[in-house]
């Protein structure tokens, strides 16, 4: 289940026996009680809970208030009792917003599921023409609707939802209704088995192995290896190629238990491809607990194979991310500079490393500031402002990086350190600096008192930011990250105060950019509602929209839900297309398909462009193909954006 979703009590009551699908079957079998009574049976099928549930479309709007159980009872109850006849005016309703409303307990918005388990309800009494009305939908979760009805179909009545699959032309439809179709007996290996046989009359080469592990999970494969071992394997030879590498990986991890050293030693000579990476990664988190020195070894060693992005963290998953946790807290503390090594290797997300290696400062602080050299020196880290733990004091702070080795990380701590020192005693905080030896560290020092004693932050920022603004064109990307970084660092002493000097700017890139900054700031840090209340009050049109911008940015890092409504709300205009921008680039991080559908929307072309490069930009790091099978498929961009596009994905 996505992480970034918020999903109510009472979905989450449905869900835990529903396994995603067969929602409103399985709580009417259950029977619910006012307490929140009446569980239905455990997941059967032994896959995670999955909810496909999404930020809200573009054409969505915002959603009111109400008791979520008292809400999602009456609306069930309804939907109970509601004949075929009643089923598109109760589909229309929800498209309204009379049924979406959402809940003051959960704060988590219902028009998904409940779109779900009308489409599932509908399949029940009309499996046709529910498939037809689902595929008629042009909203986000339309493959979903469509994987919801063959979830019902392909129980009630398997010969017919195999003879419509078999003739499905658009192979977006096919995915979603191969996926239902697996689902409706994916609690039962030997009739998985018997319903993915009759597949080999279909052409599943279009079936992504995301969509197929939210309805039937690795773990659920073990069990179907055990029970049903040769149908599983002929079952491989009509699916699609990512489908024998998971086969292999359950072999691989099958003697990882049993065998470890020969597993580890075939591991280490064996081809691999991203996704066959990330599966066998996922199994090695177990032994890194009893024997991470013997993994940090293998890891290092795939690291250095050409082409391989191992620590790529953004593209990491659920099991790889556990895996670098486990490392950090079991080798960290022993062998710090190991980890630093393993550090060293990383590509892409600098800073979410960063953030695992702080959870060891907090336990050894002295081992993490030994393994900081491999996050390498970085000049900027945007918003991410790094500190020591909330309960250690500035002395032994100071005391811990005496001795560090050199890297931002030190830097950092010391800064803060010495300047919490400076601001209770400048004599202490001089003193404690030149009694240190000759070095780097004493330099570091030197230079964090230097710039404590010039002019203020405020001033820092005034200076350079006006600097900026009488400069002609945009700033480049150092300034623009040192711009941001000063701003934030400013707004977090006295942000009221930053926000009004800003604004009083001249007009051009430079105060656009410190507005956004401290429009995201407010909205991470402090309250979402008050960096847009401060947005909406600035007084010209283009402060507005950077303001809005970095808010919407902020919003969708914490809460992309809220945050999709929000944007969905606003009035056509340039405030709206800059925040629909923002909200576009940051959700790709975690929906990409969501941050196209999105970007695809804005209706100045340029901006249309400039933001869909940044959102198939983000894609391409974390799944190339994917990103351009998107693009090429995707109904709703021009032939002028989709040529560019696919271009710039080469």
């Amino acid at each position: 289940m996505p992480k970034h979703l918020r999903i109510p009590s009472l979905t989450l009551f449905l869900l835990a026996g529903a396994a995603g699908y067969g929602l409103v079957r399985t709580f009417r079998e259950a029977g619910p009680a006012d307490n929140g009574g009446g569980l239905p049976p455990g997941n059967a099928g032994g896959s995670e809970m999955v909810t496909t549930k999404k930020t809200v479309s573009p054409s969505a709007g915002a959603r009111g208030g109400g008791t979520a159980f008292a809400e999602a009872k009456d609306f069930l109850m309804r939907l109970d009792a509601a004949k075929l006849e009643d089923l598109p005016a109760l589909w229309a309703s929800l498209g309204s917003g009379k049924e979406g409303e959402e809940s003051e307990e959960s704060g988590a918005p219902w028009p998904h599921l409940r779109r779900l388990m009308v489409m599932e309800r509908w399949a029940e009494l009309d499996a046709p023409g529910a498939l037809e009305f689902a595929k008629s939908q042009k909203e986000t979760d339309t493959k979903a609707m469509v994987t919801g009805v063959f979830s019902v179909w392909g129980t009630a009545d398997p010969k017919a939802a195999m003879a419509v699959l078999k003739e499905e032309k658009d192979r977006a439809f096919l995915a979603a209704e191969v996926v239902g179709w697996l689902r409706s007996v994916s609690g039962d290996p030997a009739a998985l088995i018997r319903h993915a046989s009759q597949l080999s009359w279909v052409d599943v080469s279009g079936l992504k192995k995301n969509d197929f592990l939210e309805q039937v999970s690795q773990d659920f494969l073990e069990t179907l290896q055990a029970a049903e071992p040769a149908g599983l394997k002929q079952l491989a030879a009509w699916m699609p190629p990512w489908f024998a590498e998971m086969l292999e990986a359950l072999d691989w991890r099958k003697s990882l238990r049993d065998a470890p050293d020969q597993a580890l030693a075939k591991l280490e000579s064996m081809p691999l491809t991203k996704d066959k990476l990330a599966d066998l990664l996922s199994a090695l988190e177990p032994l890194a607990k009893t024997r991470p020195e013997r993994v940090a070894d293998l890891l290092t060693q795939l690291a250095d194979r050409p082409g391989e992005e191992l620590w790529n963290y953004d593209s990491w998953q659920g099991g790889q991310r556990k895996l670098l946790e486990t490392l950090i807290t079991t080798l960290g503390p022993q062998q710090p500079e190991r980890l630093g090594e393993l550090l060293a290797k990383t590509k892409g997300n600098i800073a979410g490393a960063e953030i695992l290696l702080d959870t060891l400062l907090r336990s050894h602080p002295a081992a993490a500031l030994r393994a900081a050299p491999g996050l390498g020196n970085i000049d900027q880290l945007g918003e991410i402002m790094l500190a020591p733990p909330p309960e250690m004091d500035a002395g032994t702070a100071l005391e811990l990086v005496r001795d560090a080795p050199a890297s931002y990380y030190r830097d950092k701590i010391l800064d803060r350190a010495l300047l919490d020192l400076n601001r209770r005693s400048p004599e202490e905080a001089k003193a404690w600096m030149e009694n240190l030896p000759e070095g780097e560290v004493r330099e570091s020092a030197r230079l964090t008192l230097e710039l404590a004693s010039a002019p203020s932050e405020t001033r820092l920022l005034e200076r350079f930011g006006h600097q900026l603004s009488m400069e002609a064109g945009n700033p480049d990307e150092t300034a623009t990250k040192r711009l941001q970084l000063l701003t934030a660092m400013a707004g977090a002493d006295d942000p009221q105060g930053i926000r009004e000097k800003v604004s009083v700017w001249p007009a051009g890139p430079a105060r656009d950019i410190s507005l956004g900054m401290l429009a995201t700031q407010t909205a991470t840090r402090d309250d979402p509602l008050k960096a847009i209340q401060w947005a909406g009050s600035l007084p010209e049109e283009s402060q507005r929209a950077a303001a809005y911008e970095g808010a919407a940015k902020g919003w969708t890092q914490t809460d992309p839900v809220a945050a999709s409504e929000w944007v969905a709300a606003l009035p056509e205009g340039t405030v709206r297309e800059a925040a629909v921008g923002a909200f576009a680039v940051e959700i790709t991080k975690r929906d990409p398909e969501a941050g196209l559908q999105w970007a695809s929307t804005l209706a100045n072309p340029d901006d249309r462009l400039r933001r869909l490069r940044e959102v198939t930009e983000i894609w391409k790091t974390q799944d190339a193909p994917a990103a351009a099978e998107a693009v090429r498929d995707f109904p709703g961009l021009s032939d002028t954006d989709r040529t560019a596009l696919l271009q710039s994905l080469k």
